[in-house]
């Protein structure tokens, strides 16, 4: 199947003439240029079975996939359903505009396009306690579908209240699909800390890229050293380099 090109969107062209800068990401991104001995193999193996995708991830996959074909001006070979494949095809677009995108910016600004497609106006949600766990039971509830599994717990604030606003996900499904701390990082971090922290709401994630879980922390800012601990180089299997071809994709 030959890939789809699509019109670019009104959005994704005025994302590229923005003169708006988005918060500077604190962490470099993983060094995905060539794989290297040393670098871990993948991730840990699962310890439990994926869950199964059902109507409502299907669906909410294929927008994410139309969303991210409209910034590229082109789709996926991979086929729509069943969701898992479908996913495949939402991962090999994610791919394309992390290499394609010429800089952290303009990633940012077009991953900033998909959460401005919600409405905004007004802005009910402001930097406190209840709109931090009420985004936390949003996000544990409505993106298993691209992240997998969640489960909601507390923290202490800088004032030393507990706030019920960290989503802990348990097994990233955006990472063990890409196989990419780069895509991790660079699609999923730092443009969506950057978009959030420029509407006045803070929100820090933190990636395990040994396990591959992620805490998603909200009324946090996100910190220079959160990933000083992390091993930066990417995994010996990265599908940076290792891409899993469209044809495959659909025969999945």
């Amino acid at each position: 199947m030959r890939e789809q090109r699509l019109p670019a969107s009104p959005a994704a062209a005025s994302a590229a003439r923005s003169a708006v800068t988005l918060a500077a990401p604190a962490a470099a991104l993983p060094d995905c240029s060539a794989a290297r001995p040393n670098f871990p193999a993948a991730l840990a193996p699962p310890t439990v079975a994926a869950p199964k995708d059902g109507i409502y991830n299907l669906i909410m996959i294929t927008l994410f996939r139309i969303a991210f074909a409209r910034a590229l001006g082109q789709q996926s070979a991979a086929p729509w359903f069943p969701a898992a494949s479908s996913y495949d095809g939402l991962v090999d677009m994610a791919r394309k505009l992390y290499v394609e995108l010429p800089g952290t910016d303009a990633r940012s600004r077009v991953v900033g396009d998909l959460f401005r497609a919600f409405p905004q106006t007004p802005q009910l949600l402001q930097n406190d306690r209840v709109s931090m766990e009420g985004l936390a039971t949003l996000t544990s509830g409505l993106f298993p579908f691209l992240v997998g599994p969640c489960r909601r717990e507390s923290w202490d604030a800088s004032d030393g209240t507990p706030w019920r606003s960290k989503v802990v996900i348990e097994r990233c499904r955006f990472l063990e699909e890409s196989a990419c701390k780069g895509m991790c990082v660079g699609l999923c971090k730092q443009p969506t800390e950057a978009y959030f922290s420029s509407i006045g709401l803070p929100l820090s994630l933190t990636p395990n890229f040994e396990d591959g879980s992620c805490e998603m922390c909200w009324g946090r800012a996100p910190q220079d050293d959160d990933l000083a601990d992390a091993d930066m180089g990417c995994y010996g299997s990265c599908g940076l380099l290792h891409p899993k071809p469209a044809a495959a994709a659909a025969e999945t």
